[in-house]
């Protein structure tokens, strides 16, 4: 996803209950592009799959990757 580490938004997403996988996990190119995977083909209903996909929406549009902090 644009701006944010394949790892982190991966990370992100499990934590709301949905499950990708990095695309270097698959890749056999030598520099995977820093992108998700994610399979619809265990889900039980389109509504899951909707859901699923709006929770992904959700996790795009939060903040990411590193923030400066002031002490």
């Amino acid at each position: 996803p644009l701006g944010w580490h394949r790892a982190e938004f991966v990370a992100r997403a499990r934590q709301h209950g949905v499950v990708v996988r990095r695309s270097d996990a698959s890749a056999i190119a030598r520099t995977p592009p820093d992108a998700v995977r994610f399979s619809i083909s265990s889900l039980r209903d389109m509504a899951t799959l909707e859901r699923a996909l709006l929770v992904l929406a959700r996790t795009l549009r939060e903040p990411h990757g590193l923030r400066r902090a002031v002490v």
